[in-house]
């Protein structure tokens, strides 16, 4: 189960300071995370053409130099706007496996749509399948430093934690988690 999850500090994100220009779900804070040894949680959503863009928000409004939704334009379009401070830009999810080659856990929260489009499960299937054979290899090198486990948390439908569990069926170090929500109290007001 996912019980490893509350032994350790999960930078939600990465460990971001917009006041010091790392912001949320970029390849510096995810880095960051990594240098300071936490687990780190990002967020992923779909490109126009297919790719796991690795970005909380649906548009592009609050930490991007332009407007509109994140799923109206291609990975590469995407990549070169320019994130409102920092030097940051967009990455895929690939990159950020890459960036963090199983050096510490990495929780990604599928933001599945509702709308029965399976594009972003399916990708991050794939990412995850190759980069399972990086992290698999790097797991002797890090066997001090924690699992290097990737979980997957869905936020949509029953049929998206469905469809990747049975992607995901044998993959190494990896679950598949629904979540749900819930405002803490001073929120209920």
């Amino acid at each position: 189960m996912v019980d490893w999850i509350a032994a350790r500090p999960v930078a939600h994100r990465g460990l971001h300071d917009a006041g010091a220009g790392v912001i949320e779900n970029t390849a510096a804070a995810f880095q960051a995370a990594v240098d300071g040894g936490y687990a780190m949680e990002c967020d992923v959503q779909i490109s126009a053409d297919g790719e796991a863009m690795v970005f909380h928000d649906d548009t592009l409004d609050r930490l991007m130099q332009d407007t509109g939704r994140l799923d109206a334009r291609p990975a590469a379009a995407l990549k070169a706007v320019p994130m409102k401070s920092g030097r940051d830009r967009m990455i895929t999810l690939g990159e950020l496996c890459d960036l963090v080659g199983g050096r510490s856990p990495l929780i990604v929260e599928v933001k599945a749509s509702w709308n029965r489009d399976r594009r972003l499960e399916r990708r991050v299937a794939e990412v995850a399948h190759d980069a399972s054979k990086v992290i698999t290899s790097m797991m002797h090198a890090n066997a001090g430093r924690g699992r290097c486990v990737t979980v997957y948390i869905v936020e949509g439908d029953a049929e998206a934690i469905q469809h990747l569990t049975v992607r995901f069926k044998g993959l190494r170090d990896t679950e598949v988690v629904r979540t749900t929500y819930v405002d803490p109290p001073e929120a209920q007001r």
